[in-house]
């Protein structure tokens, strides 16, 4: 409504103004298509998106648009409803003192029950959490 209001002002002081207003706005909406054109074409061939700066270049590329990175994030969170959220890197604790003491306790357990003669069933229960039927949405509409 403001917006609206202003342009009224402006109308009745300068024409140029309006004129500029106009222009600035018809700009604006081309920079958010040539965006969202990008990002379509990206999330159509199953790419991530890593950066705005990285978004903003392909806009570059496949539109000949130059935008900015505010716009770019602005089109994101408004436009297309899609946020973002930091990935942290983890460092990999395979090999760790740690990790090796207990893979050694492991195997003198094992060895010591396989030298009772008796038999290790090893139940792979990764799959479970697949098959977690209390999940399912049964509200069916239409």
């Amino acid at each position: 409504m403001q917006v609206v209001k202003d342009l009224v002002r402006d109308s009745r002081k300068k024409q140029s103004c309006f004129i500029k207003k106009k222009e600035a706005e018809l700009k604006r909406s081309n920079d958010e298509a040539a965006i969202i054109c990008s990002v379509s074409a990206i999330i159509a061939s199953q790419s991530s998106i890593w950066s705005a700066k990285q978004l903003r270049l392909k806009t570059k590329e496949m539109t000949n648009v130059q935008v900015s990175t505010r716009a770019v994030l602005n089109v994101l969170k408004t436009k297309m409803k899609l946020n973002y959220r930091k990935i942290k890197r983890v460092a990999h604790a395979g090999n760790s003192e740690r990790c090796k003491v207990l893979r050694h306790l492991y195997a003198r357990k094992m060895f010591q029950i396989y030298k009772e003669d008796r038999h290790v069933v090893n139940i792979d229960e990764s799959w479970v959490p697949h098959f977690d039927f209390r999940r399912r949405c049964w509200n069916r509409s239409g």
